[in-house]
């Protein structure tokens, strides 16, 4: 399937803000089966801007935990504590069995 410069976009900024791959296809206006058979190809442009939508709201959200933490935020702190651990632990996960 082909997508516009424009879609990529919207799909990078819907999966940034936890939409689903339904509800992505709604958004588009797209048969949802398509998204899901795009979705289901780990090589496809749609595959690769959802992920990247997701990384990327994540990565803000780290950032901006982080600077909370430094500037002394207890709770930001915890948060940024308890993201370091799962991801540590997600980590020595992929290095036993591997990635998806």
């Amino acid at each position: 399937m082909i997508f516009t410069d424009e879609q990529l976009n919207e799909i990078e900024q819907l999966a940034g803000l936890n939409y689903n791959v339904n509800q992505v296809a709604m958004y588009l206006n797209v048969e949802i089966q398509l998204i899901k058979d795009e979705y289901q190809n780990k090589d496809s442009e749609f595959r690769y801007h959802y992920d990247r939508g997701q990384l990327v709201s994540q990565y803000e959200i780290y950032k901006s935990t982080l600077e909370s933490a430094k500037k002394g935020n207890i709770t930001a702190q915890q948060r940024y504590d308890k993201k370091v651990k799962e991801n540590r632990l997600r980590q020595a996960k992929e290095r036993i069995f591997g990635r998806d």
